[in-house]
């Protein structure tokens, strides 16, 4: 049978039977600690296992794999840890209490979070203390207004068992409608548990998404990189080759032990630590976000409505890690509750967060939840937050929301030159995904793909640009040279992409039918090489001094005694009407011809030479000899044999 995955946390009030409501579900006790059955309440997270058939596809089951959450004051940091990446809230009512603080704060945890959708369990029915139509009238009016105001609401009694089998068919149905939990090629599983096993050593358990994970396969602690590899896998009891996202997962991890003091970065594994394949990003412990304080709690008498304030010291959760840090915003010196804003977290340990993932922010003392958010830039630097660069990229973030083409045109705007495998490389989003948005922005023009590297089309346009006014340029005050260096190029373009290869790409792109571009040089083609005016005596000059001296020239020092005369001889030489023998000779065309000529001629008639023989046929020194030998090899006319010379054939 075919089966679906999901991720379930329960949400209420202490002592409303969120425990209970998950026994009868599943027949599994989440309370596995005996302090917590001693006390009667849930002190650390607990599991179960719920299964249905689909409610459309009878041929498909449905699992619940349920996180059950303490409801105390005391324990809501365990409680967030839990609600990290669900997919659906079970938020328990009891009937004979009402919705209570813990209920609000379990409530506005899960908008945090943006978890989509909930169900709402009216307990306790059978108390009869009120009729149920009000209760359910009260419930509904803490709906109102939310994005679960249709949210369903079952009545139940895990004393007799009334409306159970309702709760459990209106999950299946709710779970059914959802869909499947995203798999993006980059698997996280945020460890909440941490024990050793006899005869396997150490064992995580954690929530997973984004990815599968696989027996063999190596992974990562972080943020802490510790190296690791997969030894087993289980989903309750069930031992598996591989685990699906959204599932509740128990790794076997070979060769690492258990880290005691979570606080400090020594080897081994702990609580808020993630498991990720290699590669998939780096941890960081700067932040930007977007921040929001519930409109909840406008209004109220109660410490977490206070104004969160510029600077202020905060928990920052994130999956199952509680880190401490400092909040500031970008834009005011404070938050008010139903107000959203632009923040940067400067926490005190480095942490694994992702673009695009969700966290929730409580107080310094872990006494109450005081806003959330989600992630627009997890590898930021406090030096760039209030640059106006990175100022316009977390407006732009922020305004796409959850549109992925526009937050990948915002980053593509930021970084202007990148290579394709590393956009949006610390988002949680998948290759494939953001490959179709890649299409879609190269299909309207945003971008431009060259050699694996992606432009910003604007940046690229303005490259082009700036490439063709640098050669212009040379151009005009160098027209006796034959193009710009590609050196001079390459500083020109001033940017992050002209110390990287997207400068190369970008040259090696230009269209051929304007450019021509040699190893060293880049020119326009229909460039003609020129002297200016003003040394165009210098030139004949040169000339006739070269032609004068015939066999004998004087040394290239000597010939060439100011800068005039230097940049003169380039361009005699660049327009073949000079040619230069190693550093020290230059000969007119008219000598060189000639002594080419003689040296060919000779050696046509013999199988080789030497340089003496050479040297008194052409009746030339060995300063002028040897020199046009190495020139004659370079070209492939002549071939050097120990001593001897002979045509190449």
């Amino acid at each position: 049978m075919k089966k679906r995955s999901f991720l379930l946390a329960t949400a209420g009030h202490v002592d409303h039977g969120k425990s209970a409501i998950v026994k009868a579900l599943t027949q599994v006790d989440p309370d596995r600690l005996p302090e917590e059955r001693r006390r009667g309440i849930t002190i650390e997270l607990g599991f179960a296992l719920l299964q249905a058939p689909s409610p459309s596809d009878p041929s498909v089951g449905l699992q619940a794999h349920v996180i059950d959450v303490p409801g105390h004051e005391d324990f809501v940091n365990n409680t967030v840890a839990g609600m990290g990446c669900v997919d659906l809230g079970l938020i328990v009512v009891a009937a004979d209490s009402g919705w209570m603080p813990q209920t609000e704060e379990h409530f506005q945890i899960l908008e945090y979070l943006d978890v989509r959708r909930i169900v709402v369990a009216l307990n306790k029915i059978d108390l009869d203390l009120l009729d149920e139509s009000f209760l359910r009238e009260l419930i509904r009016s803490e709906l109102a207004a939310t994005r679960f105001e249709q949210a369903p609401i079952v009545a139940t009694s895990t004393k007799t068992g009334q409306g159970i089998d309702e709760l459990k068919t209106v999950i299946a149905r709710t779970l059914d409608a959802l869909p499947d939990p995203s798999d993006q090629g980059k698997p996280r599983l945020s460890v909440d548990r941490v024990f050793s096993a006899k005869g396997h050593g150490t064992v995580v358990t954690g929530s997973l998404i984004g990815g599968r994970l696989r027996i063999d396969q190596p992974v990562v602690v972080q943020p802490h990189g510790v190296t690791t590899r997969i030894r087993a896998l289980q989903s309750f009891g069930q031992a598996a080759t591989e685990a699906d996202p959204g599932t509740r997962v128990a790794v076997n991890l070979a060769q690492i032990g258990i880290r005691q003091q979570p606080r400090t970065n020594a080897k081994g594994v702990g609580r808020g630590d993630v498991i990720i394949p290699p590669a998939i990003g780096e941890p960081s412990r700067i932040i930007d976000a977007i921040i929001g304080k519930s409109p909840r709690l406008d209004g109220l008498n109660v410490p977490a409505a206070k104004p969160l304030r510029h600077g202020a010291r905060v928990r920052f959760h994130h999956g199952s890690a509680n880190t401490p840090g400092r909040l500031f915003f970008l834009e005011r010196s404070e938050l008010k509750p139903g107000e959203e804003t632009l923040g940067e977290l400067r926490l005190e340990r480095e942490v694994m967060a992702l673009e695009g993932d969700r966290f929730v922010l409580r107080d310094w003392s872990q006494t109450h939840t005081l806003a959330g958010g989600t992630i627009l830039d997890g590898q930021a630097k406090a030096n760039r937050f209030r640059s106006a660069e990175q100022r316009r990229y977390l407006t732009e973030c922020r305004q796409a929301n959850s549109d992925l083409t526009a937050l990948v045109k915002a980053h593509l705007v930021r970084e202007r030159a990148i290579a394709e495998t590393q956009v949006m490389h610390h988002s949680r989003y998948g290759p494939q995904t953001l490959a179709g948005a890649l299409d879609e922005l190269e299909r309207t023009g945003s971008i431009v793909r060259r050699q694996g590297i992606v432009f910003e089309s604007g940046y690229w346009n303005s490259r082009l640009d700036l490439t063709a006014q640098a050669v212009d340029r040379y151009h005009r005050i160098y027209p006796d040279r034959p193009g710009l260096p590609l050196s001079e190029l390459r500083s020109s373009l001033d940017d992050l992409a002209a110390s990287s290869e997207g400068t190369e790409v970008l040259i090696a792109s230009l269209p051929e039918s304007d450019y021509i571009v040699e190893s060293t040089m880049i020119r326009r083609a229909d460039h003609v090489i020129s002297l200016p005016a003003q040394l165009e005596s210098i030139a004949a000059r040169l000339l006739e001094t070269l032609n004068e001296a015939g066999l004998e020239p004087p040394a290239a020092k000597q010939l060439l005694t100011s800068a005039e005369q230097e940049r003169t001889a380039r361009f005699l030489i660049a327009s073949g009407k000079a040619i230069k023998l190693g550093e020290e000779l230059i000969l007119s065309r008219t000598t060189y011809d000639r002594l080419r000529d003689l040296t060919v001629d000779y050696l046509r008639g013999r199988q080789r030479a030497s340089v003496s023989e050479l040297r008194q046929h052409t009746r030339v020194s060995r300063r002028i000899m040897l020199p046009l030998l190495e020139h004659l090899d370079a070209l492939g006319v002549t071939c050097r044999t120990d001593d001897w010379r002979h045509l190449k054939k």
